[in-house]
Order: structure tokens, then C-alpha cells, then sequence
């Protein structure tokens, strides 16, 4: 990291070197992951046309939305319960214990590095993937791709982000909580907590529901 002045307050200076600095480190992993949804999404499309059937899409892009928020919501869980993995690690840990930003300043960059960037280039990289096969129908298909800015502000999309944030802000958390692991722990943790309050619900309202009666 660049030399920063010491303070204990927050900085944004600082908060940018640590996003740069999760950047540095994880560029490689992301973007292997980001070619292999690419890639997964692509031969989504084309898988039907090589087996000589009727394309499921219509190539209409639209119908590609559902499929790539599956692999945003799912890509986006996985990334961010990986992002403290240095933390976990007898070799690595004093890294980041040792790394010159406050707890703040670490958790608002993992937050916006996992949340806020990564959605902003999963949008481009969407785009990018519609242009691909704008590019390629005509190439091979003789036929274009339809595609409208409109698609990406239906309600499906909006629910999705906004179920992202929340998820993923559980994800963050669980990054941190947990050592191995941290995505199917975090999963079962909310699981537990989820029967938990289920379980609660129902006795409170047997209880409420059999005094009334009575």
C-alpha cells in the first residue's frame, strides 16, 4: 500500500488502497471465474442450435436475463465469502491483521469491492456477452439478437439485486465468522436461524392460539 498518513479515523485514501489491494490479489481468481460464466453462458445459448433443435431463447436476449442473474447471485455468494481467506490462514493472517487500514476501512472495502463493483462490471460484462452474440447469430445464424436497455430494469432484475445486497451483507459476515468453509456454513447458519424462527413462530402461536380458544 501507498504510504497514507496515520489516523485512527476513517479514511478514504486508505479504503481505496485496500480495495486495490483485494483487487491485486484476487484479479486472477475473478477473472477465471468471469470467463467460465462467460463461456457457461455462451455455450447456454448455443448448446441447443449444435444439437440441430429449436433454441429454447428464441434469440431473444432478453431470455438470457434469468440464467445470468442465477450465476451473478451465485458468483457474488461464493466471492464474498471467500474475500477474507487470508484471514483464516496461520500463514497469511497477520496480512491482514497486520495491513495499515482500521476494521472499518477493511469491511467497507470487502463490502464495496463484493456488492457495488461487482454488480456494476457484471452489468458491463452482460452487455458485453450480448454483443458476442449479436456478433456471432449474424456470423453463423444469419439472424440478430434483439436486445433492449429496458430488459435489464424489469422487476425480476431489481428483486434480484436488492435480494443480493441483503444476502451477500449475511455473506460478509459469514466471511469473517467462519475459517473453512464459509459459504456452506454461512448457507446452514442461515438455514438454522431461518427454522429456528420458524419453530418459534409456530409454538408462540400455539400457545397464543390455544389460550384464546380457551
Amino acid at each position: 500500500m501507498n504510504h497514507l498518513e496515520p489516523t485512527n479515523s476513517f479514511s478514504f485514501s486508505r479504503l481505496v488502497q485496500v480495495i486495490k489491494r483485494t483487487y491485486t490479489l484476487n484479479k486472477r481468481t475473478w477473472g477465471t471465474g468471469a470467463l467460465v460464466v462467460l463461456g457457461a453462458l455462451l455455450l447456454f445459448w448455443f448448446f441447443p442450435l449444435i444439437l440441430g433443435r429449436q433454441p429454447w431463447h428464441q434469440f431473444i436476449s432478453g431470455n438470457l436475463i434469468q440464467p445470468a442473474l442465477f450465476f451473478y447471485t451465485a458468483g457474488g455468494l461464493f466471492l464474498t465469502s471467500a474475500v477474507f481467506y487470508e484471514l483464516h490462514s496461520p500463514d497469511t493472517a497477520f496480512l491482514t491483521l497486520t495491513l495499515p487500514a482500521t476494521s472499518l476501512e477493511k469491511m467497507a472495502g470487502a463490502w464495496l469491492i463484493t456488492s457495488v463493483l461487482y454488480t456494476v462490471v457484471s452489468v458491463v460484462l452482460y452487455l458485453a456477452l450480448v454483443l458476442i452474440l449479436h456478433g456471432f447469430s449474424l456470423l453463423f445464424i444469419g439472424s440478430e439478437v434483439p436486445f433492449s436497455l429496458y430488459q435489464l430494469g424489469n422487476s425480476e432484475v431489481g428483486q434480484t439485486l436488492v435480494s443480493y445486497f441483503g444476502y451477500q451483507s449475511v455473506f460478509l459476515l459469514g466471511a469473517v465468522v467462519f475459517r473453512k468453509n464459509n459459504f456452506l456454513k454461512t448457507l446452514l447458519g442461515i438455514i438454522v436461524f431461518l427454522a429456528g424462527l420458524f419453530m418459534i413462530g409456530g409454538l408462540l402461536f400455539l400457545i397464543i392460539g390455544g389460550s384464546t380458544l380457551e
